[in-house]
């Protein structure tokens, strides 16, 4: 208990350090956390996240693989190799001439400097606006009442932004919603290995006839979740979702139009796809035919050719608009607008049927040892 209070308390001054944009002695007192406690998941996230902000990416790579190695937690582990791939094959949008990586930037030097005092923005509730359908897919019979709690949030929210409740499909629902639809998508979900893959399946397909808003059923809204999203809606284009501790985007929620170029090609590479003829990896889930690797790669793509980043909210760094020639997107930032899994976690994650567990009872491979990729 004493450590854990230690490792607190110099993470809170790594904090301290970052606001002022002294990244160098972020750096060091994220170190020190790490030879104090070698357990320690975040110090190595941390130092992970300062390594990039001064462009050493080797350094970055080595603390990776220095978590691999000594982390005992299967998920923990994973969140590192997921990392180490992420700076390992990304290394072109991991640098400051894109503009996407100098907003990121931006947001995680005024971290502590942000205003909650979030001005209210008016939305009127028009026909245009209520086009928008939140969805959340549950493949299971029962809903927990831990994830029923958090739908319950999200509703209170979305309707305050003048959106309908969330609509809850579940697995015949969706797959009937496809056949009528969207056939083109019917082999995928069909074959889907597990339920999170028979999500990312129907979630694209939905955006191709609907403007939605797309949360995960994990997913929990912070304090101005409402103003964020708000502005989000009224700009009209789609929004994804950037992670704050890295410069990497989510899939666990966005909001989509029909026409946006993102989201076409997201579903071209999706179309048909017989998940039957492949092996069942995490990497089946999280990069090859979609899942945040896919999502992540797809939107760089586009921030590529980004010409104007528009800061459009009261709360700086939460949500810019990026505009190229052709297209426009707006980003959300998670550190004021939602944890991507509500604090405290979920009973379900922790049943064999949660997709890292199921990769891990299915294959061997991912035991500990694995990671050195």
């Amino acid at each position: 208990m004493e450590l854990a209070c230690k490792n607190w308390v110099l993470f809170a001054l790594s904090d301290a350090y970052r606001s002022q944009g002294k990244i160098n002695l972020s750096l060091d007192v994220t170190l020190q956390l790490i030879k104090q406690d070698c357990s320690f998941t975040q110090a190595y996230i941390r130092a992970v996240e300062d390594y990039i902000l001064k462009e050493d990416l080797e350094k970055a790579i080595q603390v990776c693989n220095q978590g691999i190695q000594n982390l005992d937690d299967y998920i923990d582990k994973n969140t590192l190799i997921e990392l180490k791939k992420m700076i390992s094959h990304g290394r072109n949008f991991i640098d400051k001439s894109n503009l996407f990586f100098k907003a990121w930037i931006e947001s995680k030097l005024n971290d502590s400097q942000l205003s909650l005092q979030c001005e209210e923005i008016a939305l009127e509730t028009s026909i245009e606006i209520q086009r928008y359908q939140p969805i959340q897919y549950w493949s299971q019979e029962v809903i927990p009442s831990d994830v029923q709690e958090i739908t319950k949030s999200w509703n209170y929210v979305l309707v305050q932004c003048g959106l309908r409740p969330i609509k809850l499909w579940s697995k015949q629902e969706a797959g009937n919603w496809i056949i009528k639809n969207a056939p083109e998508f019917e082999k995928a979900f069909k074959t889907a290995p597990h339920y999170c893959s028979e999500s990312d399946v129907f979630r694209l397909a939905f955006t191709s006839k609907h403007p939605c808003v797309y949360i995960d059923a994990d997913m929990y809204p912070k304090d101005t979740a409402k103003q964020i999203l708000t502005k989000a809606i009224s700009l009209k284009k789609s929004a994804f979702f950037c992670c704050s501790f890295l410069p990497i985007f989510s899939s666990c929620f966005f909001v989509s139009t029909p026409d946006c170029s993102i989201f076409k090609i997201m579903r071209n590479q999706l179309k048909n796809i017989d998940y039957k003829s492949r092996k069942i990896t995490i990497a089946l889930f999280t990069n090859e035919v979609f899942g945040p690797g896919i999502f992540d790669r797809t939107i760089k793509n586009f921030s590529g050719s980004v010409t104007n980043v528009e800061r459009t909210c009261i709360i700086e760094g939460c949500l810019d608009l990026f505009r190229s020639e052709k297209n426009a997107f707006s980003v959300i930032n998670e550190k004021n607008f939602a944890y991507q899994v509500k604090p405290g976690g979920l009973n379900y994650k922790q049943t064999e049927d949660h997709w890292p567990n199921y990769c891990k009872n299915i294959h061997s491979e991912y035991s500990e040892n694995k990671g050195n990729l």
